[in-house]
């Protein structure tokens, strides 16, 4: 079973086991495939909290403050940031676990993922600089 602070970007078929700590509104979002609903829910452990992304017409189960079991899920990252993911093959099982944690202890902490790809992006910039310096030096 995967922790929350142990997700990295990525990531398929993930199980974890989490309490829902908030429920946004359906919204209708353009995608490649067409326009779809989904919902933003923050879940979380005793590891830290995270966004479960719901695509489609699936998680009505959910309740606030429940703990629930989520397989087959995965990972994706959005500005650094590791978010869960639910889809239609994806499966909820509520969970009563009297020794999870409260809503109140779960700490604040996100799973991250350094995203190198505007480091690298500004580091063939300045060598194409270099270059171009180099050949004015040289001629």
């Amino acid at each position: 079973m995967t922790k929350i602070i142990e997700l990295k970007d990525r990531m398929y078929n993930v199980e974890i086991t989490c309490r829902v700590l908030d429920i946004s509104k359906p919204r209708i979002v353009s995608t490649r495939r067409g326009e779809t609903i989904i919902r933003e829910v923050t879940v979380g452990d005793e590891t830290g909290r995270t966004t479960l992304t719901l695509w489609g017409e699936i998680g009505n189960e959910l309740k606030l403050g429940g703990v629930v079991k989520i397989r087959g899920a995965w990972t994706s990252s959005y500005k650094g940031k590791v978010n869960l993911n639910a889809g239609n093959k994806t499966r909820f099982e509520e969970v009563t676990d009297p020794d999870f944690p409260s809503q109140d202890k779960i700490p604040l902490q996100s799973p991250y993922v350094f995203d190198d790809t505007q480091l690298r992006t500004d580091e063939k910039k300045k060598q194409k600089i270099r270059m171009k310096e180099n050949r004015l030096e040289e001629d």
